[in-house]
């Protein structure tokens, strides 16, 4: 079957008018996290003993956690309702600075310009990736690489300043300026040559979704935690003349060029696992030589941390993208389920930054504790994966299998006339996009013999006796619909 408008993926033209504006609203918005610290790692402030940073933290991975749930049933097919809590959030952080520099002994008022800073920039992210979530992965890998790339050179350029004027830059230059690109992408996204439908997507449990991307979450958020135990254990660049600031941005800058010749010049895939497996032994064989050596080595551990959390971070993205297409479901639904547990990781550093500087311990004999442990889990991550890999999966261009609209909506009509469950609607689907039972176990990783129990339920429950029967049924529904037009 055809796939159809509503389900296709949008192909960006860097060089046109929208895909200009697109370009610069991703550059400006990252310039904006980069001022703001609102992304992880969250940048040590000065205004860290009030708690300004935790708390920053703390709504900015909460603001994950409630788009994840509250887009579980349904998408925000028509992006505004993100755009809008952001566009709220950004504006009662600008009116409580405003408050603050006319008051500063309130400092309650500071306080919650930090929630409202934190929540916003998490649902400014949910609602790009809403935007990013209809290109096709190819160009999801561009527009990732150049995000990086202005990021990278703001946080460079912003490290001759102080924190206090970037968070001023941020709140009053780059909030509103990333928010009126958002806004004419948005727009620009809803003119575009079809008119905006509501995508047909599958209800799919939050089981499913967490059987789906347990791998790859694990393996995401054990990165991230065993990289700040590092950082805190090795916090040391005087060696090499330059701050831990600037040896972030360098190791991400080698980090992005790795992934670029990854992703272009060599066309190969990496996943999260796969990452986990190679990159884990390299951090952890470098945390125990250097525990052994100089401290004018250490910065080799900050630099591979540094390096980690960038790959990370695009790794994650591309995961959830091609799990919500595989599943039909939400896209922003996933992200941010799974963007609130890999940054409510990150929390692990303030605690330990904290500790540390209080008690003045060295975290060095547990760090590589953890890591030995980390690595004897590495063999069952290569079972998994392998086991995995060998099933046959239902792949086109995006990873993922589309039905035409109208027979998206027969589908959808049959599940809810006879009361389908969740899994009976996508064997459903899936039999109806032709696809047989090795194909459908691959893609739900299920066994072949579960798969034929939930065909024979699900033929049961319609009152059919063969596929030709199941056709003949979506075909009538179709039918309907389209006299009913």
């Amino acid at each position: 079957m055809t796939v159809s408008k509503a389900n296709q993926t949008k192909r960006l033209h860097l060089l046109d008018t929208s895909g200009v504006l697109y370009v610069i609203g991703i550059g400006v918005w990252m310039i904006f996290v980069s001022c703001s610290g609102a992304s992880y790692p969250v940048s040590v402030s000065s205004s860290n003993e009030s708690g300004f940073g935790f708390i920053q933290l703390v709504f900015y991975v909460a603001a994950f956690f409630i788009v994840g749930i509250a887009n579980q049933r349904e998408d925000p097919s028509g992006h505004y309702p993100l755009f809008l809590l952001a566009t709220v959030c950004l504006g009662l952080t600008l009116l409580l600075n405003i408050l603050y520099m006319n008051m500063p002994s309130v400092h309650m008022l500071l306080l919650c310009s930090a929630a409202t800073l934190g929540a916003g920039t998490g649902l400014g992210y949910c609602q790009w990736f809403t935007i990013i979530s209809t290109k096709s992965m190819h160009d999801v890998k561009v527009i990732l690489v150049l995000g990086s790339l202005f990021s990278i050179v703001s946080c460079i350029l912003l490290n001759r300043v102080s924190l206090d004027t970037s968070l001023t830059l941020s709140i009053y230059v780059f909030a509103p300026l990333s928010l009126i690109l958002m806004w004419l992408n948005i727009r620009a996204e809803r003119s575009g040559n079809s008119p905006p439908k509501k995508t047909d997507y599958v209800h799919t449990k939050m089981k499913t979704i967490m059987k789906d991307v347990s791998l790859p979450l694990i393996c995401a958020m054990a990165l991230v935690l065993i990289t700040p135990i590092a950082s805190v254990s090795y916090v040391d660049t005087s060696a090499i003349g330059i701050s831990e600031d600037l040896l972030a941005q360098i190791a991400s800058f080698v980090a992005l060029a790795c992934i670029f010749i990854i992703w272009f010049p060599r066309k190969k895939e990496i996943s999260l696992p796969q990452f986990y497996c190679i990159f884990l032994p390299i951090l952890a064989s470098t945390v125990f030589i250097t525990s052994f050596a100089v401290p004018s080595t250490h910065w080799a551990v900050l630099f591979l941390g540094d390096a980690n959390i960038l790959f990370v971070s695009l790794l994650m993205i591309t995961t959830c993208l091609l799990s919500s297409r595989k599943l039909q479901t939400s896209p922003v639904a996933i992200y941010g389920i799974f963007g609130g547990c890999v940054y409510f990781s990150g929390l692990l550093q303030r605690t330990l930054q904290y500790f540390s500087d209080a008690y003045g311990f060295s975290m060095e004999p547990l760090t590589i504790a953890m890591f030995f442990l980390y690595m004897l889990m590495i063999p069952t991550f290569f079972l998994i994966v392998s086991r995995t890999k060998g099933r046959k999966r239902i792949v086109s261009e995006e990873g993922t299998v589309y039905l035409a609209r109208e027979f998206s909506e027969s589908c959808t009509a049959i599940a809810e006339e006879y009361k389908l469950s969740a899994r009976q609607t996508e064997i459903l689907r899936f039999l109806i996009a032709g696809r047989d039972v090795t194909c459908i176990a691959g893609a739900l990783y299920l066994s072949p013999n579960t798969v034929r129990s939930y065909k024979k339920g699900l033929y049961a429950a319609l009152d059919v006796h063969g596929k030709q029967q199941l056709i003949d049924l979506v075909e009538a529904k179709r039918q309907s619909f389209v006299e009913m037009a």
